[in-house]
C-alpha cells in the first residue's frame, strides 16, 4: 500500500514538473508570428526543411522579393505530419532561439512551429 502511493506521488511529481517546464518553454521563448512564403523541403541529411517568413497578413504576399522576411530552418524532431500541413500562405508561430542573422533574408533556427490558421 505505501509503496503504491509512493509510486502515484513520484508519477505525480513528475507531470506537473513536465508541465510546468512545457509551460515556461512555450512562454519564455522567442517566438515570431508571421505568413509562410515558401516551405523549403531539403533532404535532411544534407540541409533541414526550412520555412521563408514574413510578418506580414496573408493578403499582402504577393510581390515579396527574396531578400525580405526570414528563413528558420526546421529541426528533425518536427512530425512528418506537420510538414506535410505547412503551405505558403499560412500563419505560423515559430519558436526559435532569439538569433537571426543580419543578412537578407535573416536565418535563424527554429526549436518548433505551430499553424495559427488551418
Amino acid at each position: 500500500m505505501k509503496k503504491t502511493r509512493k509510486l502515484y506521488r513520484f508519477t505525480a511529481i513528475i507531470l506537473v514538473m513536465f508541465a510546468v517546464s512545457m509551460l515556461l518553454f512555450f512562454t519564455v521563448t522567442p517566438s515570431f508570428h508571421g505568413v509562410i512564403l515558401e516551405v523549403q523541403h531539403h533532404d535532411q541529411k544534407e540541409k533541414p526543411p526550412s520555412l521563408w517568413v514574413m510578418e506580414i497578413s496573408p493578403d499582402e504576399i504577393k510581390n515579396k522579393t527574396e531578400s525580405e522576411g526570414y528563413i528558420f530552418s526546421i529541426p528533425s524532431y518536427t512530425p512528418n505530419k506537420v510538414m506535410k500541413e505547412l503551405t505558403a500562405g499560412q500563419q505560423v508561430k515559430i519558436y526559435f532561439n532569439g538569433q537571426v542573422t543580419a543578412s537578407a533574408p535573416g536565418h535563424g533556427e527554429a526549436y518548433w512551429v505551430t499553424i495559427v490558421d488551418k
